[in-house]
């Protein structure tokens, strides 16, 4: 059994396409920890098409973000920059930025499982995934405190 959980560790999150394949193929184990960001960060100028795209570690490249939100298809990265597209294209994720404002951070995803943010506001929390031989002990959050299944939870020292 996979299991996650949460971290501030850029080097341990998923990246966007990474989770998209955990969100696709582990949903059950995973669906507690969503909406949440991605160690893929996007950044780009209000009212511009051109953004750069870069994984925790990786080279910034220049990529087309689409000026409006809307279902588009993905790229080798997970990010729906392609074609126009709609709900029924399972390829398809839902691209939600701002038009008019900058930003630069990591982009979220999860809170309708096809969804793409690149915008802040949306799952300030990160995941990571671990395998079966590591004993959860502590529990670290991005925001001061998180509501999980009804519990509050405040941040905690690394």
């Amino acid at each position: 059994m996979t299991k996650y959980r949460y971290t501030k560790d850029p080097k341990k999150m998923m990246t966007a396409k990474e989770l998209y394949d955990v969100i696709q193929n582990d949903y059950e184990n995973i669906k507690e920890f969503l909406p949440c960001r991605t160690a893929t960060y996007i950044e780009y100028e209000g009212g511009s098409t051109e953004a750069l795209f870069w994984n925790e570690g990786g080279k910034k490249q220049k990529i087309f973000l689409p000026l409006e939100e809307g279902w588009y298809e993905v790229d080798e990265n997970g990010i729906p920059n392609g074609e126009k597209s709609n709900i029924s294209s399972s390829t398809a994720r839902y691209l939600c930025r701002y038009q008019n404002d900058d930003f630069s951070g990591p982009v979220g995803l999860g809170l309708w499982w096809r969804s793409f943010f690149a915008c802040y506001g949306v799952g300030d929390a990160w995941v990571e995934k671990i395998d079966d031989s590591t004993e959860v002990n502590s529990i670290v959050f991005a925001p001061e405190e998180i509501i999980l299944n009804g519990v509050k939870y405040r941040r905690v020292s690394e």
